[in-house]
C-alpha cells in the first residue's frame, strides 16, 4: 500500500490502533467513514450513526451498565500510553491539503408570531355552568350521612353490611371547598376508622358529574385493574348510592394476555344514607317516623307499586347534547324500564331489594359498547325516582404509530339522566283471560250497553 506523503499524526494513529484490530471486538468501526466537520452536527451525526451501535464508547457510561468491548479498549491504549479521546479527536482532524469549507448555517425558520390573549379581569373566575353545578353539588352532598353499606356478589348474595358515614364539611383554611372523609364502624366492633378522601372545589370536582337530584361519580379506574361506576339518588334527608365494581376477564380458554374481552361484575355496594345522626334502620324509622318529604328505607313495598301511570321531569346531560330540562306528562310502556327488573338486553344484571329498590347492569362491559348503569326507587309509595348513566370503555384508540400495539382509552361516561316522577294513578284496566262462564256471569246478554 502506498500512500503519498499522509500526515504524520494520521499515521501515529494507524499504528496505534492496528493491533486493536486483532483483539477488540467491533474495532473496525473506528474505520468506517467520519465526518469530516468538526461542527456540533457533525459531532451527533458520527454519535446517532446506527451500525456504531455495537462498537465500543469511550464516553462515561451510566452506572450500573457496561459497555462492550470499552474495558479491553481502553485497557490497551492506556497500556501504551495514549490517550483514547485524544485519538478519537485527531482522527476527525481533516488531513493537510483536505479542508472543507465549513458549511454555511441554516436559515433560521420565519418567526412566527404567536397571538397572545390579554389579560382578561375574567381569568381565573368560574363559568355559569360551573357554578351552577357546584352549588348542585353542594345542595346534594353536604353534612353527615350516616347509614348502612350492604355489599352483594355477582350472584345476588349479600356478602357483608357495616354502618359507615360520608361526611362533606368545609376544608380547613378553606371555606369554600369540601373535604370529603369516610368513617368506617369495622364488623364485631372495634375503634371506628376515618378515612380523609378528597377535597373538592368549584371546577374541582374529580370525577362527580351532577345531573338533577342525583350525581354520577366516574367511571373510575381501580390500582387492582377494576372498573368502579357510581350513581346517588337523594330524595329529602336521604339518599341511596349504589357503586358497581367491574374486573377485567378474558374468554374461556384464552391466555389471560393482552387487552381483555370484556368487564364483567363481580360486587355491587348498595347504601342507604341519610341525615339523621344515626343511621337508618328499621327500629330508628318505626320509634321516629321519617315524615312525609323523606325516605322510609325500610318500609315493605309492594312489586305492584312499580307499575302506574308516572309523570314529572327529567334532567339530562350528555357529552354531545350538553344539559337539558323536559317535562314528561306520562312515562310510556317503552319508558317505564323499572317494571322490567329483569331489564330489555340478555346481557342485563338485576337486582331488587327491600324498600322499593331496582338495581340493573350490564353483566359483562363489551369493548366499545355503551352500557348502561341503572338504578329506580320508591323513597314513598307516591314518589319515583330514576337515574341512568350509559359507559364506554376497552374501546380502541385510533391514534398510534404502531400497527401491532393496542391501545385503549379510559372509560368514560357519555350520557346520564335524571327522573322524578310523581304518582298519578292506576294503570287502565289489563285485559285477562275469562272462561265463558265467567264472562257471561259479568256480562250478562240482556244487560244494557
Amino acid at each position: 500500500l502506498i500512500v503519498d506523503r499522509p500526515p504524520i499524526g494520521m499515521m501515529r494513529s494507524l499504528c496505534v490502533l492496528a493491533p486493536l484490530l486483532l483483539f477488540v471486538p467491533s474495532a473496525h468501526a473506528f474505520l468506517s467513514p467520519l465526518p469530516l466537520s468538526g461542527s456540533a452536527a457533525g459531532r451527533s451525526a458520527f454519535l446517532s450513526q446506527p451500525r456504531l451501535t455495537s462498537s465500543p464508547s469511550f464516553g462515561a457510561a451510566p452506572k450500573g451498565h457496561r459497555v462492550a468491548g470499552q474495558r479491553g479498549a481502553r485497557g490497551l491504549l492506556g497500556a501504551v500510553g495514549f490517550d483514547p479521546d485524544d485519538i478519537l479527536g485527531r482522527m476527525r482532524k481533516p488531513a493537510r491539503g483536505q479542508e472543507v469549507p465549513a458549511a454555511p448555517p441554516a436559515p433560521a425558520p420565519p418567526r412566527q408570531e404567536i397571538p397572545v390573549q390579554a389579560p382578561s379581569e375574567e381569568k381565573g373566575e368560574l363559568g355559569e355552568e360551573e357554578e351552577r353545578e357546584w352549588g348542585m353539588f353542594k345542595l346534594l352532598t353536604e353534612g353527615r350521612w350516616d347509614g348502612v353499606w350492604q355489599t352483594y356478589s355477582e350472584m345476588g348474595d349479600k356478602e357483608s353490611e357495616v354502618m359507615a358515614a360520608v361526611e362533606m364539611a368545609p376544608a380547613p383554611g378553606n371555606a369554600e371547598a369540601l373535604m370529603m372523609a369516610h368513617e368506617l364502624q369495622p364488623p364485631g366492633g372495634g375503634e371506628v376508622r376515618r378515612m380523609p378522601l378528597a377535597q373538592l372545589s368549584p371546577g374541582k370536582l374529580g370525577p362527580f358529574s351532577v345531573v338533577g337530584d342525583g350525581y354520577l361519580s366516574g367511571p373510575s379506574v381501580l390500582r387492582s385493574g377494576a372498573m368502579s361506576v357510581e350513581v346517588c339518588l337523594r330524595f329529602g334527608d336521604g339518599r341511596v348510592r349504589v357503586t358497581f365494581f367491574h374486573a377485567p376477564v378474558w374468554k374461556k380458554g384464552q391466555e389471560q394476555m393482552g387487552p381483555p374481552d370484556g368487564l364483567k361484575v363481580y360486587r355491587v355496594m348498595v347504601a342507604r344514607e341519610a341525615l339523621r345522626g344515626t343511621p337508618p334502620s328499621f327500629k330508628t324509622e318505626e320509634d321516629a317516623p321519617p315524615g312525609e318529604n323523606n325516605p322510609s328505607f325500610f318500609r315493605g313495598v309492594s312489586p305492584f307499586k312499580w307499575h302506574a301511570r308516572w309523570g314529572g321531569v327529567s334532567h339530562t346531560k350528555g357529552v354531545t347534547q350538553g344539559r337539558g330540562r323536559w317535562e314528561v306528562e306520562e312515562l310510556d310502556e317503552t319508558a317505564s324500564w323499572h317494571g322490567r327488573p329483569r331489564g330489555d338486553d340478555p346481557n342485563t344484571w338485576c337486582l331488587r331489594l327491600p324498600g322499593g329498590v331496582l338495581v340493573q347492569c350490564p353483566h359483562v362491559v363489551r369493548p366499545g359498547v355503551a352500557e348502561t348503569y341503572r338504578v329506580a326507587w320508591l323513597p314513598t309509595d307516591e314518589r319515583l325516582q330514576r337515574i341512568e348513566a350509559r359507559v364506554i370503555a376497552l374501546k380502541e384508540s385510533e391514534d398510534g404509530e404502531d400497527e401491532e400495539a393496542v391501545r385503549l382509552l379510559p372509560p368514560a361516561a357519555i350520557f346520564s339522566s335524571f327522573e322524578a316522577f310523581q304518582r298519578l294513578g292506576n294503570l287502565p284496566e289489563v285485559p285477562e283471560l275469562v272462561d265463558e262462564e265467567e264472562y257471561l256471569r259479568r256480562f250478562p246478554p240482556d244487560a244494557a250497553l
